[in-house]
């Protein structure tokens, strides 16, 4: 901030006034500390910055002197609560609770006024995050905890003071990409909140204040803490105590580590521990499916609250919730694997089957997810669970007329449905019959199945042609006109307009799409759209530099119509013309 207000005093007020940036200097003296000198250099100003004049005086003379400002250059009383709530978010800014506390109070009123007072009421008792010292008790384990995302410098040490053993053991095992997404997360967070205009500090201390969480347990069940979020979401945390220290053993959005400490405890005997656990996680995860008799998530048909416990139930439950997540999925298999052989009934075989098609899909192991989806598919011939898996595991192994031959027979089975019609579309798209692909999606839509995600792929799968028109922008249009700000679509959009010559509306969308996407740095997809820009524009070596930056997928089944796979093409195309270019010139 010195930097800047040196600059601003450098190029002189006249000279900011007629770039448009007259009230520069006096914002940045105020953000900057020095609010007499903003105070001043505000009184310059023509109009003057009320709300800006009100803050500084109540910074440098209490709230009642600032407050006593902004009721002197108000015209009525509108706009004196106007600049009250103005002000209250410049204090707010600085993390002067208690003074924005005060303005914001003075300023409620009309539609906002709810909102304001309920501000004010939780700025009375905000406090700095860093000035917070946690007990070693549940309910401050869970606020650690959430602070998490807001750390800028989270390193693995941290995490070792605040997870359990089998929460870290789950970290360990996370790969390069998982590891990184949990340790940059507080940078992105400050992005995110930077682009809103809002401060990570700030709202780090405000989430703070507003935790309350409520549990039950004891020590040696382990601790349930549930608590609401700012955003009014309730996040479900499970915390247990180790060598005096309460630590944090997992949540309820993805619980291996909960299914970790079960089988822990299975194997030490305290099945009534693992029974805790059990019925915690089951009381909010329920059986669905609708009319597919193998849908919904699978843990539920393992185990219901209440049962007595029985070590063989809670290890196959404990093994379906391991093997629906990359880091435990082998674990979860192999337990999986071995009872499967020896099942005690029809439907304890069924539901091992279904807990094994979501990890072998996760090992990409194609060959076990098409024994274990076939084996289910001739059960029950109409499940679309059973189906789906069925012809990804098909293609996932390159079969693809085995693929098309099962989708056929399904619509044979259950006419025009609309599992099969996608499932084929998918299949003709990752054979490279895009042409097919298209069709059955106009198909699907003259059917009123369309929607935007339908949409977008019908015009994703354009690019693949080599050839791109007006329908097919018109087509990724619509998609953004259905689905508004979804980043994938616009992408979409963006790759058609720079395909088709488009440059500066497809750096425009592709901006956009970078902004939905919390993006500081180019991903793959917007490097591809800035290579074929860069092509349009004959920056031959540019392009070849961000193509080259892709990054091949693990999955096969994503890898035929990957942003990554156009990226090859292009490369393939841009290699031939070079090729061409020296003998078209010797004639």
């Amino acid at each position: 901030m010195k930097e800047a207000i040196a600059e601003y005093k450098a190029i002189g007020q006249d000279k900011l006034a007629e770039m448009g940036l007259a009230n520069n200097l006096a914002f940045a003296l105020f953000y900057g500390g020095d609010d007499a000198g903003a105070y001043q250099a505000a009184q310059a100003l023509d109009p003057q910055p009320r709300a800006l004049m009100a803050a500084a005086m109540a910074r440098m003379q209490g709230s009642k002197a600032g407050l006593a400002e902004a009721n002197r250059s108000a015209t009525d009383d509108a706009s004196f609560k106007e600049t009250a709530r103005i002000a209250g978010q410049m204090l707010m800014n600085l993390r002067q609770y208690p003074q924005a506390a005060e303005f914001f109070q003075a300023g409620a009123g009309g539609d906002d006024a709810t909102r304001s007072l309920s501000l004010a009421n939780m700025l009375r008792s905000a406090r700095r995050h860093e000035d917070v010292h946690f007990a070693n008790t549940p309910a401050d384990v869970v606020k650690r905890f959430v602070l998490v995302p807001f750390d800028l410098n989270l390193t693995k040490e941290n995490l070792v003071a605040l997870f359990s053993r089998n929460g870290l053991q789950v970290l360990n095992a996370m790969d390069a990409d998982e590891q990184k997404e949990v340790f940059e997360g507080g940078k992105k967070m400050n992005s995110q909140l930077a682009r809103q205009g809002s401060s990570l500090n700030v709202t780090e201390d405000l989430v703070l204040q507003a935790l309350d969480p409520k549990g039950e347990g004891d020590d040696q069940n382990g601790y349930r803490e549930r608590v609401q979020t700012l955003g009014g979401s309730t996040l479900t945390v499970f915390v247990v105590k180790e060598n005096g220290q309460y630590k944090l053993l997992d949540t309820e959005e993805r619980p291996n580590a909960i299914a970790l400490e079960m089988l822990d405890r299975i194997a030490a005997g305290n099945l009534r521990g693992a029974k805790a656990l059990l019925d915690w996680l089951r009381e909010d995860v329920h059986m669905e499916g609708g009319d597919d008799p193998l849908g919904g998530p699978v843990f539920p048909r393992f185990w219901t609250r209440g049962e007595a416990p029985a070590a063989h139930r809670m290890k196959l439950a404990a093994a379906a919730i391991l093997a629906g997540s990359k880091p435990t999925a082998a674990e979860g298999v192999s337990i999986l694997q071995k009872a499967l052989k020896t099942a005690t009934s029809g439907r304890e075989r069924t539901n091992i089957q279904l807990a094994l098609t979501a990890g072998y899909a996760i090992q990409q192991n194609y060959a076990g997810l098409l024994a274990v989806s076939s084996a289910l598919l001739k059960e029950e011939p109409e499940s679309r669970t059973a189906f789906i898996d069925n012809v990804l595991a098909l293609m996932g192994l390159n079969r693809y007329a085995p693929a098309q031959a099962l989708a056929d027979a399904r619509l044979k089975l259950l006419e025009n449905d609309t599992d099969a019609l996608q499932m084929k579309i998918q299949v003709e798209a990752n054979r490279g019959d895009f042409a097919a692909a298209r069709a059955l999606t106009q198909k699907l839509a003259g059917m009123g199945k369309e929607d935007a995600m339908m949409l977008n792929n019908e015009a994703w799968y354009a690019l693949f042609s080599g050839k791109v028109d007006q329908d097919d922008i018109a087509i990724a249009i619509r998609a953004t006109e259905l689905r508004k700000d979804a980043p994938s679509i616009l992408h979409t959009l963006a790759c058609l307009y720079a395909e088709a010559g488009n440059t500066r509306d497809a750096r425009a969308v592709l901006l956009r799409a970078m902004d939905l996407w919390n993006l500081d740095e180019p991903n793959d997809e917007v490097w591809y759209v800035l290579g074929r820009i860069a092509e349009q524009y004959g920056a031959r070596e540019i392009a070849l530099a961000d193509y080259g930056k892709l990054t091949k997928p693990k999955n096969p089944v994503a890898l035929p119509t990957s942003t990554w796979k156009l990226a090859q093409m292009r490369l393939k195309a841009m290699s031939a013309d070079a090729a061409a270019t020296p003998a078209q010139n010797t004639k």
